[in-house]
This record gives C-alpha cells, sequence and structure tokens, in this order.
C-alpha cells in the first residue's frame, strides 16, 4: 500500500528555514526528521530527491559557501571562521572545502583578496569527485 503523495512530499520551506536557521550548530539528520515530521529514514529519501542533495551533503555546502562570505569579507582566522560555521575542527573544514574550491582556505583567501585573475572562480563552487 502506497502512502498518499502528499506524505511522500517535503514540506521544503519549512525543512531548509529550519537548516538556514540552525547549520551553524551541531545539527542532525533525526533532528531535520522531527521538523519535517517524517521518519529518519524517509526524510533522508525525501529530502535527496527533492533538493538534490543528501541532508549531510547540503549542510556541509551552505556551510562553505559561508566560509566563503567571511573569508572575503572579514580578517578573522580560519579557525575563528570554522567555528563560527558549524565545523569543529579545522580538518574537517579544510576536507570539505577543498572538495567543494579545490583550494584550501587560506588559498582561497588569498585568491579571493589578491583579485588576480587565475584559472578559477572564487564565487562558483565545483564539487570535486571523491577519492
Amino acid at each position: 500500500m502506497s502512502m498518499p503523495a502528499s506524505e511522500n512530499r517535503l514540506n521544503r520551506g519549512r525543512a531548509l528555514s529550519w537548516i538556514h536557521a540552525n547549520y551553524t550548530r551541531a545539527i542532525r539528520l533525526k533532528e531535520g526528521a522531527m521538523v519535517a515530521a517524517m521518519s529518519p529514514f524517509h526524510f533522508c529519501r525525501v529530502f535527496k530527491a527533492e533538493v538534490g542533495l543528501s541532508f549531510c551533503q547540503y549542510v556541509t555546502r551552505l556551510r562553505v559557501e559561508r566560509v566563503k562570505e567571511l573569508l572575503r569579507e572579514s580578517r578573522k582566522s580560519v579557525m575563528d571562521i570554522a567555528l563560527e560555521v558549524g565545523f569543529f575542527d579545522l580538518s574537517h573544514l579544510y576536507r570539505a572545502f577543498r572538495r567543494s574550491t579545490g583550494r584550501s582556505p587560506c588559498a582561497w583567501r588569498r585568491a579571493a583578496l589578491s583579485r588576480t585573475p587565475s584559472n578559477f572562480d572564487i564565487s562558483e563552487s565545483q564539487e570535486r569527485p571523491r577519492r
């Protein structure tokens, strides 16, 4: 027996608003599922189907985009920025940032601040394939 179509749909606005309001702390898929009034398994499937990324990938991408803004606009240390946006150690930030941009946060900041022509566009994220 299949569920009604309305139960298979994610309340996208509510779920995404909750993620955007809470991404700077440790959030869990289980919490997102509760906000969406779904089981964690169902939330995971529906979220990926509707958003195009897994819950974890979406939160990481959101954090990396915020890191890029702060690297460009502030003089805060990379560690302070990492903690501010929800990364709890530098190695996690560096891996996620390099996967997204192909550069370390420090190299990306230097390129963004120098505004010299280069082979990459600092405004665009390019997800790198995992090895």
